[in-house]
């Protein structure tokens, strides 16, 4: 009974000194806490803010993740002064027979002489080398032949025109540089100047693209008003903005689009209308009248021409057998 009431004394005491060492540690960090955030509360207020990799998780996240490549480079072998290739393979181990994937004829023939390569060759053995290869290319008639454009790689005609390369089309069919716009207000226009498109900036697109590029009304009925959407999109990173000319009102045809800027990337859309009249044109023998008129497109560096073609169909010839087209009739 004295032992064990002994025991509990000691305990409780134990105990009782372990719960001030704890809360003197906690006091403590608690203070540093405090300190720490008054001063980066500091910081803040003076917009002092350490660059991350000069502090001590950038430097150990630096050595961590990446070699230092100074000591690797130290580590390597000097460089010999001499360009003599035999240095580098003294040490190397030398091979008694070579098997190569497709045996020559002596290699077939199962002849083990096998002809050497000079490492630096003279201007006798240069010359035997240079005849060598002249000889092989009057062996296979020349050097080698571009492809024909005619026939293909089996030697038969093509069924279908070469497709030219995305390089050689990329220049815009029936547009002119705006040179008004590019030589009175590009050199003094705000650009964007961002990170995004530093560098390379001569090569990037710009302006806008239609689609689709011409618009094709087919076979039309006479008396009705026929309206085809083409989008205009501004490829390139600037903000663009455009005006149409308007046909004359003889042609019948109408542009209806939303006028402003059009962000980079962006496309609105333009509702070319053409009512199908016959009046003061030509007429053709099978009682067809043929539309063609080019929409001027003014943008800030280029004048788009939209092609519009037609085929007026006069009251006269059978319409059910021409009225295939997939346009709107709105009137």
């Amino acid at each position: 009974m004295i032992l064990s009431s002994y025991y509990n004394l000691l305990f409780y005491s134990f105990s009782e000194e372990a719960q001030e060492t704890m809360w003197k540690s906690r006091i403590e960090q608690y203070r540093q806490e405090l300190d720490q955030e008054k001063i980066y509360r500091e910081a803040l207020r003076n917009r002092i803010i350490p660059l991350y990799f000069h502090s001590e998780k950038g430097a150990g996240f630096e050595y961590s993740e990446v070699p230092d490549m100074r000591s690797l480079s130290q580590d390597l072998p000097p460089f010999p002064k001499t360009p003599n290739s035999q240095n580098y393979l003294k040490d190397a181990p030398r091979e008694t027979a070579q098997r190569p994937l497709n045996p020559t004829p002596s290699h077939a023939a199962g002849s083990d002489a096998l002809p050497r390569r000079p490492t630096n060759p003279t201007p006798q053995t240069a010359g035997d080398i240079s005849h060598g290869v002249s000889t092989v290319k009057q062996q296979h008639g020349g050097g080698i032949e571009p492809g024909s454009t005619q026939v293909d790689v089996a030697g038969n005609p093509r069924r279908h025109r070469v497709k030219l390369p995305a390089s050689i089309l990329s220049s815009k069919p029936f547009s002119v540089p705006n040179q008004q716009f590019l030589c009175v207000e590009e050199p003094v226009r705000r650009k964007v100047k961002t990170v995004s498109v530093t560098g390379g900036q001569q090569l990037a697109p710009r302006g806008f693209e239609l689609l689709p590029a011409e618009v094709l009304f087919g076979n039309l009925k006479e008396g009705c008003t026929y309206s085809v959407p083409v989008l205009m999109k501004n490829v390139g990173f600037h903000t663009c903005r455009f005006s149409v000319k308007q046909p004359s009102p003889g042609t019948g045809i109408r542009v209806i689009y939303t006028p402003g800027p059009v962000a980079a990337g962006m496309k609105t859309e333009l509702q070319v209308e053409l009512y199908a009249m016959t009046i003061g044109l030509e007429e053709s023998a099978e009682g067809e009248v043929y539309v063609t008129h080019h929409i001027h497109i003014k943008t800030e560096t280029e004048i788009l021409y939209l092609p519009v073609l037609a085929n007026i169909l006069l009251k006269w010839v059978l319409v059910p057998l021409y009225l295939d087209s997939p346009l709107r009739i709105t009137s």
